[in-house]
């Protein structure tokens, strides 16, 4: 026993699918009644779920790429040694002699001039028992973290003085003259 047929197919006896022609000439099958699908309905409906699932799975795995980029670490950021190298001018050929003082240790050494503290503290490092750490913040120059193993703890902080007066700018940026006294004091922040 035939069902009626309709314009878009043709109805069959048990009733459970209709075959669709579009007019490209493709076929879609659909059920009439729930739970009674075919095994090529069942296979169109699993494929349109697994397309899915994989523009899921890309735009996850884009998005993990942006996210990792994003959150990078900065560069400027990083802990780094300076190493300073200069072409040798009428000024740097001219040496002046500065002393540098940390606690109850003295240390002289002959400089450039117009030599930071920083450099005068590179030099001291490199010729006497003198040790320090710290970080170069691009806008701000070099911040110390340490000095002779002593670190910045519970609000105490190393403080820079010339020539007995606290300096006004940081190590990076105060220039030294002959003849300067340079002290590093171990004090409590106010």
């Amino acid at each position: 026993m035939l069902l009626p047929r309709d314009d878009r197919g043709v109805g069959d006896e048990s009733g459970r699918q209709t075959t669709v022609t579009s007019r490209a000439g493709e076929h879609r099958i659909r059920c009439v009644r729930k739970n009674l699908c075919s095994d090529a309905e069942f296979f169109i409906l699993h494929m349109t779920r697994t397309k899915y699932l994989v523009y899921l799975l890309i735009t996850a795995v884009v998005a993990t790429i942006g996210i990792a980029l994003a959150f990078r670490p900065i560069p400027s950021l990083i802990t780094t040694n300076i190493a300073t190298t200069t072409e040798p001018s009428a000024a740097a050929e001219r040496a002046i002699a500065v002393s540098l003082s940390v606690g109850d240790k003295h240390y002289t050494a002959s400089v450039p001039d117009d030599s930071t503290v920083i450099e005068l503290m590179h030099s001291s490092a490199s010729t006497a028992e003198f040790t320090f750490d710290g970080r170069d913040y691009p806008a701000l120059g070099f911040f110390v973290e340490s000095i002779n193993g002593k670190k910045n703890v519970d609000g105490y902080y190393w403080f820079l003085y010339v020539n007995g007066k606290p300096s006004e700018t940081g190590a990076s940026q105060t220039t030294l003259k002959d003849g300067d006294a340079v002290e590093w004091r171990y004090k409590k922040s106010h």
